[in-house]
């Protein structure tokens, strides 16, 4: 059984440091091919694929950013507040959606600040039959030069 996802935008403009963060700056949530070097070409996912996600933010002449994902909620219509949902990524970016038994999602390695991948098995609500999950996510792009590596 195919499951199709759609996406919908948050982008907020974000106090960072003494800056403040808003257009141009560019923010996007896609689904990332197999091999990552592209946008999947389709929406739809069977349950068990690994749903691959890139989020980016372009910069133009703005000081280094680095794009951190905060939350990113998976719910069956357009409201975030509704049940069934899911928040499969939160509390400042914890995928929360890897600290399950035998789950195999998990951030990548970064190969650029402005980029972060991850993936996270494709998932149903069993209390809907449609097979639509709708995906509500908020980024934070944050100067790069202060962040603290441990």
């Amino acid at each position: 059984m195919a499951h199709k996802f759609s996406k919908q935008q948050s982008v907020n403009g974000k106090i960072v440091g003494e800056y403040f963060v808003r257009s141009p700056v560019k923010k996007g949530l896609f689904f990332a091919s197999d091999d990552w070097q592209s946008t999947r070409p389709s929406n739809q996912f069977l349950l068990g694929d690994m749903m691959k996600f890139e989020v980016s933010v372009k910069q133009f002449h703005h000081v280094p950013l680095r794009v951190m994902l905060d939350s990113c909620v998976a719910t069956v219509i357009p409201n975030i507040d509704t049940v069934p949902r899911y928040a499969f990524l939160g509390n400042n970016g914890c995928l929360f959606d890897s600290q399950l038994t035998d789950s195999s999602s998990q951030f990548l390695p970064r190969s650029n600040e402005d980029r972060l991948q991850f993936q996270v098995e494709a998932f149903k609500f069993q209390q809907d039959e449609r097979g639509v999950v709708r995906l509500k996510y908020r980024t934070l792009p944050v100067l790069y030069k202060t962040i603290a590596v441990f």
